[in-house]
């Protein structure tokens, strides 16, 4: 006990000295620091003056006389979707045949009645005739396709997308039939796609009717254009 109790009046002793607070420097010790400071800022000087004088900050007059760049005046060209070039890639894979020269074209829409599509269809390829639509469905030749192979089911029927065809037709609605003739050759080669085709060389008549009733109004009263008509009518109905 004697000496645990010692130890504690040892303990209690030394406490203060422990715990007092950490002291203040003296104000020689703090103007001692300052001096230092100046002294290494001194050394400094000369080098930070050098530097000053290598690399000067530009004036605004010299600002003002370097040339501003101008943004370039760049123009994206508007993405433009050339149906007949898309349209010639996949003929071989689409048409099971051409229709050029056909003589009696049947200008349709895939928004049609899908069993008014495969009348037609059927109807134009019994006269040897064509099916002709303007543009591809959703801007898409791979839904054109598709829509295209449903709707002929297996037909041999030739068909094409030919915007210049409806042009050069006039045709504004669908269906639109078409009997034409061989237009006479232009004087300078080929006749552009984007004319209109001659008057004499066609006749039409559009409206919500059948191949075989749109043939029979044109040999009733088309004049000139009877022979014909019947003729690409008896081709329809097998007997030519």
């Amino acid at each position: 006990m004697p000496a645990r109790n010692n130890l504690a009046w040892l303990l209690l002793a030394f406490a203060p000295a422990v715990m007092a607070a950490p002291t203040m420097p003296s104000a020689e010790a703090i103007e001692a620091a300052r001096r230092q400071m100046r002294d290494a800022m001194a050394r400094m000087a000369p080098a930070v003056e050098q530097a000053r004088r290598d690399h000067p900050m530009p004036v605004a007059a010299e600002l003002a006389r370097q040339p501003i760049s101008a943004m370039p005046n760049v123009t994206a060209p508007r993405q433009q979707i050339d149906v007949a070039a898309i349209a010639a890639r996949y003929q071989d894979i689409a048409q099971p045949r051409q229709a050029q020269g056909a003589d009696v074209l049947v200008f349709v829409s895939l928004s049609m009645p899908r069993e008014t599509l495969r009348l037609l269809a059927d109807q134009a390829g019994r006269a040897r005739g064509a099916l002709l639509i303007r543009g591809l469905k959703q801007d898409s030749m791979r839904k054109t396709l598709a829509e295209v192979q449903e709707v002929l089911s297996g037909q041999d029927v030739p068909w094409q997308i030919d915007p210049e065809a409806f042009r050069r037709f006039g045709v504004v609605h669908a269906p639109t039939f078409v009997v034409s003739r061989p237009a006479a050759p232009c004087q300078q080669g080929a006749c552009p796609s984007k004319i209109s085709a001659p008057a004499d060389t066609f006749v039409k008549i559009a409206g919500d009717v059948s191949l075989d009733y749109a043939l029979d109004v044109i040999a009733r009263g088309a004049g000139d254009w009877r022979g014909e008509a019947e003729a690409r009518l008896a081709r329809m109905k097998g007997r030519q």
